[in-house]
């Protein structure tokens, strides 16, 4: 079973940013800390940078087991890594249907690569935000250990 390595985590921390007070993101969903989807039922008027620390490590657990369930193909840390992230951003469900788990499963990299680029949209707009970070995700996932 792969784990998220701290590079993870530092591209979510860099990608979200830290928020002590609930926002809604430009889907419109309410998000704390490090871009922790607040579910019903939590209830939170602020949190501390440890606090979002230990959300973000539960939100990650569950990134990771989804990984090792969903994806049947060996993967090195810098491209688990970015699926971290990825998965973080657009969700496991998204991820479970996508091209992109195809291709994986398919042992296509380099196909599987350029599907990072697909998910760069908000509202239905490009949004630069995403597109770097894509970008950031595409390069991890591409570089040699």
């Amino acid at each position: 079973m792969m784990q998220a390595s701290e590079r993870a985590l530092a591209l979510i921390r860099q990608c979200e940013g830290f928020t002590p007070k609930p926002k809604p993101d430009a889907g419109g969903r309410m998000q704390i800390g490090y871009g922790h989807d607040i579910l019903p039922g939590e209830l939170f008027s602020d949190v501390s940078a440890e606090q979002a620390e230990t959300l973000l490590a539960a939100d990650v657990k569950c990134i990771e087991a989804a990984i090792n369930r969903l994806v049947t193909v060996a993967l090195s840390q810098n491209q688990f890594d970015a699926l971290v992230d990825l998965i973080y951003n657009i969700g496991t469900q998204a991820f479970e249907k996508s091209t992109l788990l195809i291709l994986l499963n398919e042992g296509d990299m380099a196909e599987a690569a350029e599907q990072f680029g697909r998910w760069v949209y908000g509202g239905g707009e490009v949004m630069s935000g995403l597109t770097t970070r894509r970008a950031l995700e595409k390069a991890l996932f591409c570089k040699a250990i």
